[in-house]
């Protein structure tokens, strides 16, 4: 999972580089209390970041040729987006993280898409590597549909360095309190 081979379709080639694999420091300030933290993570990104599921009819030449035998449709919208992962990724320490409730966790960025202002929604996972290090993968992106808005977050959001420090130390991660208030 290093490096995402480039995607043709009817003449042209969509390029996958950036969503290559790289490693990244994420740097806790330093406070009153406690020290700087730095934790060096190794990123990827899986191939649901630019497709998404078959759909009937779907042009059999779309299909992404993942080896996991994982059969996806590329989506030139996931793809054209996800030009944007890596920065939005090296940037989890000043935004709002929410835990799903199972074992992973999301962001969203407000952007734009065909001159319209989209929500896109960014899930991640976060496990030590064998390297005795940490490893990021985002597995999955894609815009929100704005008629589901069942998996809008009830919770507080928190901080990637709590999600960082908890993996690297072997401590559970706890769902933060309900806000009340659903968006």
């Amino acid at each position: 999972m290093t490096a995402w081979q480039a995607f043709s379709y009817q003449g042209s080639t969509y390029d996958l580089s950036h969503l290559d694999s790289f490693d990244h420091v994420f740097v806790q300030a330093a406070t009153a209390e406690k020290p700087e933290r730095r934790y060096k993570v190794r990123i990827h990104f899986g191939h649901h970041c630019f497709t998404e599921s078959p759909k009937l009819g779907d042009d059999p030449a779309l299909r992404y040729p993942e080896p996991r035998h994982d059969q996806r449709t590329f989506d030139f919208v996931r793809w054209e987006l996800s030009q944007q992962l890596p920065v939005i990724i090296t940037a989890l320490m000043e935004r709002q993280v929410f835990h799903t409730g199972h074992l992973n966790f999301f962001t969203i960025e407000l952007t734009t898409y065909s001159g319209n202002t989209v929500e896109y929604e960014v899930y991640f996972e976060v496990d030590r590597d064998a390297s005795k290090g940490l490893k990021l993968v985002v597995t999955s992106a894609f815009p929100r549909d704005p008629v589901r808005v069942q998996n809008r977050p009830a919770r507080r959001p928190m901080k990637l360095a709590l999600i960082l420090h908890n993996v690297q130390v072997g401590k559970p991660i706890k769902l933060p309190p309900r806000s009340g208030r659903r968006h």
